[in-house]
């Protein structure tokens, strides 16, 4: 089966466009992991350390 040059070029458009999509997706988990890492990991270990001590959960 033969594809016209026309729809080749349609069926690789559409794999960059599904590539960049999930490249999209993939640095958005990346940025998410990262802005976890940063601002929210001192929150998580003074949540930790308060639970140890008996504290309260309030602080997640």
């Amino acid at each position: 089966m033969r594809l016209s040059r026309k729809k080749l070029s349609k069926e690789v458009e559409m794999y960059e466009g599904n590539y960049f999509a999930y490249s999209l997706d993939r640095m958005r988990e990346e940025e998410v992991a990262q802005s976890w890492d940063d601002e929210d990991d001192e929150r998580y270990h003074a949540a930790v350390d308060a639970l140890k001590e008996g504290g309260e959960k309030n602080e997640l």
